[in-house]
């Protein structure tokens, strides 16, 4: 299984370069990760303190969820209908009957639901500014899902992971009030995200094949932080000012190519390290969610 797994891996590394050059950047990154024992971010050394949620929470929140396997359209219906805070949904997808069927879908009263037929480029953060272009100032927070059945992965892993993202942000209705309750009396928590501690262990925190982009887009120089936590996978919720300033630097910068299945090295695996990276240049900071101890961390400089 764990063969079969890196051969499709390198499969669709030739298709995205048959050149091979991207393949022996991604083999030299490997063997420097594996051999020299690159650090590792571990998480925080202190957990916080929650206390019990109370009632009332007032923030702002729209949600957009991408959807581009139709295993996640119940699923997406069945969020709309049960999530447990005031909130505007934006679905979008690549599929237009995916599309018809959410908008022939009778939802709870009193929800609104837009859906959005989109581009299939750049993965799920195409979608996301092409969906959410203005009118972010009406909002506190964007929660930003999408429907992940990543190729390269072993399929129990890929759903693992999925199902502890969207238990996170969309779910569980206890984690999710949890959650805003702790982003509402910390102004500086700019992102919050959930990551399973044994998948973190194994993460090197840092800009990868995306170093250049990164470079190019944020001006980055010998300063700049070389190691930072993110969301891996790109699920999120984050305040609209940060999403904004992503938006307008790839916008000016390069846009998105159309999806074919890359795995690294364009501009929205930038992105969902960018994400991560923007709101430390405000001098803020992240909430992060670790699924398997049920607890939230703030301190997130723990390298080792």
């Amino acid at each position: 299984m764990i063969f079969r797994s890196y051969f499709r891996r390198i499969l669709l590394i030739l298709k995205q370069d048959p050149s091979g050059s991207l393949l022996l950047k991604v083999l030299v990154r490997f063997a420097t990760l594996r051999f020299n024992k690159a650090p590792v971010w571990l998480g925080p050394e202190v957990f916080i303190q929650e206390t019990p949620v109370a009632s009332g929470i007032k923030a702002r929140i729209i949600v957009h969820i991408h959807i581009f396997y139709w295993e996640f359209l119940d699923r997406t219906i069945a969020v709309i209908n049960n999530y447990p805070l005031a909130a505007k949904f934006i679905i979008t997808t690549p599929n237009t009957e995916i599309k018809n069927s959410l908008d022939q879908t009778v939802f709870r009263r009193g929800v609104g639901v837009e859906t959005i037929l989109t581009k299939n480029e750049g993965r799920n953060f195409g979608p996301l500014f092409e969906a959410l272009t203005s009118g972010l100032e009406s909002y506190d927070y964007v929660v930003h899902a999408h429907s992940k059945l990543s190729p390269q992965l072993p399929q129990d892993q890929a759903t693992r992971w999925a199902d502890s993202q969207w238990s996170f942000l969309l779910e569980s209705p206890e984690i999710i009030l949890r959650t805003f309750a702790i982003l509402e009396k910390s102004p500086n928590l700019q992102i919050a995200y959930a990551l399973d501690e044994e998948t973190v262990k194994r993460r090197p925190f840092d800009w990868g094949l995306n170093k250049s982009i990164a470079t190019r887009h944020l001006n980055l120089d010998k300063n700049s932080p070389k190691r930072f936590p993110y969301p891996v996978g790109g699920m999120f919720i984050v305040k609209p000012s940060v999403l904004t300033n992503l938006n307008e630097v790839i916008k000016s910068k390069s846009g998105f190519p159309r999806e074919t299945g890359q795995i690294d090295a364009t501009p929205q695996h930038f992105a969902e390290r960018a994400i991560g990276f923007i709101p430390f240049l405000s001098g803020d900071t992240h909430l992060v969610y670790f699924s398997r101890s049920d607890q939230f961390g703030a301190d997130l400089g723990f390298f080792r």
